[in-house]
């Protein structure tokens, strides 16, 4: 059965960093931009309101997987929404 963990600071990235760097190769097209160092640089320079969240999902007490998220509030014709998305969505990159 699948569990997930929930970090909500930037601090908790630490902990994260060997099994980050363990799963990267795994990612299908991993670049630089998939990386926990370029995650912390773009977050200490342009997280701005934004709410931290990484989900690691876990299989057995073993990560399988580690989704970086952020919530942020997008405006709208019918007002201001909190929407949980990928912290570089609007930078016209895929990710997945």
């Amino acid at each position: 059965m699948a569990d997930v963990v929930e970090f909500n600071e930037l601090e908790d990235l630490e902990q994260l960093r060997l099994t980050w760097n363990r799963l990267l190769p795994d990612t299908p097209r991993a670049s630089f931009f998939h990386t926990i160092d370029w995650l912390a640089h773009f977050w200490r320079h342009f997280g701005g309101d934004r709410k931290f969240r990484i989900l690691v999902v876990r299989a057995s007490g073993a990560p399988i997987g580690i989704v970086p998220l952020c919530v942020q509030t997008e405006r709208y014709h019918i007002g201001s929404l909190r929407v949980l998305t990928f912290p570089l969505s609007d930078w016209g990159m895929w990710y997945g």
